[in-house]
């Protein structure tokens, strides 16, 4: 029995390792810099809680939470324009350091 759960376990970590990556396109929603981030904090009462700036094009990200509701949404913008990536609920701090 040993020995057929590792070669079950050897061929499901050999399928994993030989996936290939693949590129998806969804649907994101886009509007003025002002009006997505004035949107979040006057209809939603979500705040930034974390940025980062992308290496390849310098636009920014960051991670907007209404800590009571703990709904989340992620947004992509510069300084005209902004796409609203993911929207959820939820949102869990795991910032521990």
């Amino acid at each position: 029995m040993r020995i057929a759960t590792m070669v079950f376990l050897f061929c499901l970590a050999s399928s994993i390792a030989n996936a290939e990556a693949f590129q998806s396109r969804k649907p994101v929603i886009c509007d003025s810099a002002k009006q997505i981030l004035e949107a979040l904090k006057d209809n939603y009462e979500e705040f930034p809680i974390w940025a980062g700036k992308d290496l390849q094009d310098d636009t920014r990200y960051s991670l907007f939470v209404n800590k009571q509701t703990k709904s989340w949404t992620i947004v992509q913008f510069n300084s005209e324009v902004a796409c609203i990536l993911g929207v959820g609920t939820e949102s869990k701090d795991f910032n521990k350091y």
